[in-house]
C-alpha cells in the first residue's frame, strides 16, 4: 500500500517515471497477494500515468487489462476505465503521425456561426475589404492544437518534396515553432 501511495504522490508531482515504477512494483505485490480488486485499482492508476507521459497506446492496453480483471469481479471502477478508453480512442483519432515519434495533434472545432468583418459604426479603422459585417456558418473542422514545430515541418518537407531552405541548426530546435515559411 505504501508503494502505491508514493506512486500517487509522484504522479501529482508529475514525476511520471518514478510513479510508474512504484505502481508497477505495487502491482506485483498485489498480484502475489491475489488481490484482484487492488490489481484493477493499480492498473487504472498506471494507465493514467502512461497517458500523462504520452503513452496513449500503453495506457489503453493497461486499462484494457484492468477492465478484463475488473469485469470478472464486478469491480466498480470498470465504468471509469471504459470512459478513459473511449476518450483515449477519440483523442487518438485526432493525432496524425508524420514520421516516427513526430505527431501532429488536432482539436475539433464544432460547426457554428460567427460574425465576420467589421462595422464602421463600431470600428472607425475598418478597411473597406472588411465590410460589410455578416454572419458566416462554418462546418465542423480540425485545427492544429499547437503551433507547427520545426520537426513537424521537416517531416512535411521530406514527405511532400516542398522546396524550403532550412537553416543547418534547425534540427537543434526541433520542438520550437517553425517561422518564416512562405
Amino acid at each position: 500500500q505504501a508503494l502505491f501511495d508514493l506512486s500517487r504522490i509522484d504522479f501529482e508531482l508529475e514525476s511520471y517515471p518514478l510513479a510508474l515504477d512504484e505502481a508497477s512494483r505495487s502491482l506485483l505485490l498485489f498480484r502475489d497477494l491475489h488481490s484482484q480488486w487492488a490489481e484493477v485499482y493499480v492498473l487504472h492508476h498506471m494507465g493514467d500515468i502512461q497517458l500523462r507521459a504520452n503513452g496513449r497506446e500503453q495506457a489503453m492496453a493497461t486499462w484494457s487489462e484492468a477492465l478484463s480483471i475488473g469485469e470478472e469481479t464486478n469491480h466498480p471502477l470498470c465504468e471509469s476505465i471504459r470512459e478513459r478508453i473511449a476518450k483515449a480512442k477519440a483523442e487518438a483519432e485526432l493525432t496524425l503521425t508524420l514520421a516516427p515519434n513526430i505527431t501532429l495533434e488536432f482539436v475539433r472545432v464544432p460547426a457554428g456561426e460567427f460574425l465576420m468583418g467589421s462595422d464602421k459604426t463600431k470600428d472607425r479603422d475598418a478597411d473597406d475589404d472588411e465590410l460589410p459585417q455578416h454572419k458566416v456558418m462554418l462546418d465542423e473542422y480540425l485545427i492544429g492544437k499547437y503551433p507547427v514545430t520545426v520537426a513537424q515541418f521537416i517531416a512535411f518537407v521530406k514527405a511532400s518534396k516542398y522546396k524550403f531552405d532550412l537553416k543547418q541548426d534547425a534540427a537543434k530546435k526541433a520542438n520550437h515553432p517553425i517561422t518564416h515559411v512562405k
